[in-house]
């Protein structure tokens, strides 16, 4: 889940750790996914095992911490108990986004977080989160392939913030060091040395937590016997179906 740090709230980091604070990702990992996904960790998933850290900032269900996070960022309750409305925009590839949403709208109205859901089609959501930076939270799929340079840099990196193009640094996200730290890690040939950035990286990522990393989804693909080579290469289901045959 991708904050806007333009948003005058979601800005303050108080505010989203109050939020990570208060959305249940084992929930959404068994309702939502239906047993075929994890809770998260970081934006790093376990199964890339190479570049993979468990040492990052955590944070366990505790509306009691997430109300004290927001009274010290200066957000007090108003009428109705509400400290202030955002909007969450889910990406349109299925109705699992639509029901994260959904999860994350009734898990922030203890701490008195009013959330709109805005549901469009495939070029609205592109153009009103990568082009008009028009929302506050947006969930979406972060791949990180198979390596966290290709598929993670760009939500992190803040050359990534390129208005219009599309799954890149949303967010407005920037940080120097973490720019240092991935541009290092790009670069760098020893693997044990790479293996000690991307750590790092995954520290940063968690203390700042531009994008609030929830599940950790299982790719599953079912086919029929007679459908030969639909799958030969690295990306899975996204590699190209020009071999495909039927027999």
């Amino acid at each position: 889940m991708e904050f806007n740090l333009r948003h005058p709230q979601l800005r303050d980091v108080r505010v989203r750790r109050a939020i990570a604070h208060t959305v249940n990702r084992d929930l959404i990992a068994r309702a939502v996914w239906f047993g075929l996904a994890r809770p998260a960790t970081g934006p790093i998933p376990a199964a890339l095992s190479a570049f993979y850290s468990a040492d990052v900032p955590a944070y366990p269900l505790d509306v009691a911490r997430a109300n004290a996070l927001l009274d010290e960022a200066g957000f007090p309750r108003g009428a109705g108990g509400n400290r202030f409305g955002i909007k969450i925009d889910w990406a349109p590839y299925g109705d699992a986004m639509q029901r994260t949403a959904e999860v994350v709208r009734q898990a922030l109205r203890p701490i008195g977080i009013d959330v709109e859901i805005r549901t469009s089609d495939l070029p609205g959501w592109l153009k009103r989160v990568y082009s008009d930076n028009d929302f506050d939270m947006t969930t979406f799929f972060l791949s990180a392939m198979t390596d966290p340079t290709i598929g993670l840099q760009r939500f992190f990196w803040s050359k990534s913030i390129q208005k219009g193009v599309a799954f890149s640094n949303a967010s407005g996200y920037a940080n120097p060091e973490m720019d240092a730290t991935l541009e290092a890690a790009g670069a760098e040939p020893d693997p044990d040395r790479r293996r000690a950035l991307f750590a790092k990286f995954q520290g940063i990522a968690m203390t700042d937590l531009p994008i609030l990393p929830i599940a950790d989804l299982d790719q599953v693909t079912f086919a029929d016997r007679h459908v030969h080579d639909f799958t030969t290469g690295a990306g899975g289901i996204r590699t190209n179906m020009a071999r495909t045959w039927i027999g």
